[in-house]
């Protein structure tokens, strides 16, 4: 009788055990990813970007990868300090951009914040992080004018410590990238047409200096405004603007060969692609920068896009990402999404070099900003590190106290040692829209120096080839003849 009686309780005790973990399996948030379990730290990462479109979808499926491989690499490489990356998403097209980034920017909770998308909605977010240095890692606004105003600069107290980490050069390598095309394909001469607000500031500024280099013929140098333009529309003094319609006529009209389009927004395309379908065989060639390399332009101007081209920042062909990205989605990446996972990476190791080295929680933004800091500068890992295996490794140095130079989706993620505001690399795709989907049709990069330069079309092949030959040989029955000697 006690025997039957304690077995029953054994029962119900077990029971009791194993409904508790079965909740406690279910309450997983998706949206951090970590080592641990109720050990772990939780590491708070801001991200602002656009909230619908298909830019959208793809933002947040790239941070589920992105959440999967930390988890996995930080229990693979037995990471003594296990931590979670929480994300907390924000939109950015419809919040109050000063007020959330002021509040952002306060939070001692807040490790760091990836984001905006947008060049004007930038400077909103860089304004009020300078003023707590908050790390602000943009993924792929790259306007000339805000890189210099919050560059590093040690004769300044203000600006002696880094917090805006731009993961891309500056426009003024886009603008020469997309002019180097034009005198490539034998061009004369070329037309320009630019938002007026931060972003197509550059465009406007540079093209008439990189097109008289080239001996190219600047025959039209526009700047327009549309109802899609930021807040920072039409405010820079002495640079008069012009209706979108109006402007678009006048660049494709003006007997240039090729006409470059800035635009704000790939909604503006709209009117430039209107007026081309309407100049039938006797339009210019069209040239977009990396607005309209989106999944949103190729909704909505697909068959009207077709043929057109562009440069943008783009995965380094030879990282593999691009590759991985379309086994993965069965699609090619577009602008921002190699530049927004490496982001995340660089807030993934920050995070552990500051637990490591770090005793206060919340960790200060200098000590956020010196974690981000001790990885550049460095000579890159001999592979990528933004992998599982890569990441791997990469946690097993900082488990050592040793922070590893990043060589991520996007190549070398270095920044310039005065500065510390922006990369030294980048890697631009010259794309076309062919049969309603983007294909690339070679790549151009950086030196380091400003200067672009050629990159062989065939790496993004090659790395194919090396990464299908390992799949297809993954499960082959290879015999190998005794050990006779070593």
């Amino acid at each position: 009788m006690i025997f039957a009686r304690a077995l029953r309780s054994l029962l119900v005790l077990c029971g009791l055990c194993a409904v508790l973990f079965a909740f406690a399996a279910c309450s997983h948030d998706d949206s951090s990813s970590g080592g641990g379990e109720n050990t772990s730290r939780k590491i708070t990462v801001a991200v602002v970007l656009p909230a619908s479109g298909e830019q959208n979808t793809r933002f947040r499926r790239v941070a589920d990868w992105y959440l999967s491989t930390l988890k996995g690499a930080l229990i693979d490489s037995e990471f003594s300090a296990p931590f979670t990356l929480a994300l907390e998403w924000y939109d950015e097209d419809n919040i109050d951009l000063a007020a959330t980034a002021e509040t952002l920017s306060k939070r001692e909770d807040v490790f760091a914040v990836i984001g905006p998308r947008y060049s004007d909605h930038v400077q909103v977010f860089a304004e009020q992080c300078f003023l707590t240095k908050k790390p602000l890692l943009a993924p792929c606004a790259a306007s000339e004018s805000i890189i210099r105003s919050f560059a590093m600069n040690a004769a300044s107290s203000s600006h002696s410590e880094p917090f805006l980490w731009a993961l891309t050069e500056s426009d003024v390598s886009q603008t020469e990238a997309l002019l180097a095309k034009v005198a490539a394909y034998g061009g004369k001469k070329v037309a320009v047409i630019s938002s007026a607000d931060i972003y197509g500031k550059t465009f406007f500024d540079w093209a008439p200096y990189i097109a008289s280099e080239l001996k190219l013929e600047l025959v039209q140098n526009v700047r327009y405004t549309s109802a899609n333009m930021g807040s920072t529309a039409g405010t820079e003094a002495g640079t008069a603007a012009v209706a979108l319609d109006s402007a678009a006529q006048t660049v494709l009209s003006s007997g240039a060969d090729y006409v470059l389009c800035a635009l704000s927004s790939y909604k503006d395309a709209e009117a430039i692609l209107s007026v081309r379908e309407q100049m039938g065989d006797s339009a210019p060639r069209l040239l977009f920068t990396d607005t309209a390399f989106t999944a949103d332009f190729l909704k909505a101007y697909g068959d009207k896009a077709e043929g057109v081209e562009g440069t943008a920042p783009y995965a380094d062909p030879t990282s593999g990402f691009a590759v991985s990205y379309e086994v993965r989605f069965n699609e090619k990446p577009a602008v921002g999404e190699a530049h927004f996972y490496d982001a995340l990476l660089m807030c993934g190791f920050a995070a552990a070099y500051c637990i490591k080295n770090e005793d206060a929680t919340p960790f200060s933004n200098k000590a956020a900003n010196d974690a981000l800091k001790s990885s550049v500068g460095k000579s890159a890992e001999s592979k990528p590190i933004w992998s599982l295996l890569g990441m791997m490794f990469a946690f097993v140095a900082i488990d050592k106290n040793i922070m590893p130079g990043i060589n991520g989706a996007t190549g070398l993620l270095d920044f310039d040692a005065e500065t510390l505001t922006s990369a030294l690399h980048t890697v631009y795709t010259h794309w076309t829209v062919a049969e309603g989907a983007f294909a690339p049709l070679d790549y151009t990069s950086t030196d380091g120096s400003g200067r672009t330069v050629s990159h062989r079309a065939s790496w993004e092949w090659n790395v194919y080839v090396d990464e299908s030959s390992l799949e297809e040989s993954a499960g082959a029955n290879i015999a190998y003849t005794e050990v006779t000697s070593r």
